[in-house]
């Protein structure tokens, strides 16, 4: 088995490398794509609190591959969203946060393509998993 799919993430066994599965970076960039519509049709920079959240989160999510760089360049992102009067509000997005979208619509990809490398004790434990399911067989915890 060369390559393995687990949750969004795709494991290459032969470089023993983790790395975002190729539809979440599509939906991450399109998602960012549409948000920075909705901001540049509003002269006040304003959309609803959720389509930012959901587009910080899917960022948040690819925190297991790119690592710290994840936090540092949400951090604006994440202060428009706490300025949110309740959760249907809309919020002015900053110009720090619209940086920061637009590095993530241009390097989400480019940072993947570097992957995370994975510790034997990780591959290893894939691979029985697969092996595992492969043969029906059920574990479970006591």
């Amino acid at each position: 088995m060369r390559n393995g799919s687990w949750l969004g993430h795709t494991l290459d066994f032969v470089s023993n490398r983790l790395f975002i599965s190729e539809e979440r970076i599509g939906r991450l960039e399109m998602s960012i794509k549409s948000l920075l519509f909705q901001i540049s049709r509003d002269k006040l920079n304003l959309v609803h609190v959720r389509a930012l959240a959901g587009v910080v989160g899917q960022i948040i999510s690819l925190q297991s591959v790119f690592g710290k760089i994840v936090s540092k360049v949400s951090r604006y992102m994440y202060k428009c969203i706490l300025t949110r009067a309740i959760w249907n509000a809309l919020v002015k997005v900053s110009h720090e946060a619209v940086a920061e979208l637009e590095f993530w619509q241009s390097n989400a990809r480019l940072l993947n393509k570097e992957g995370k490398v994975l510790r034997e004790s990780i591959v290893a434990t894939s691979v029985c998993i697969q092996m595992l399911v492969r043969s029906n067989m059920v574990v479970t915890e006591q």
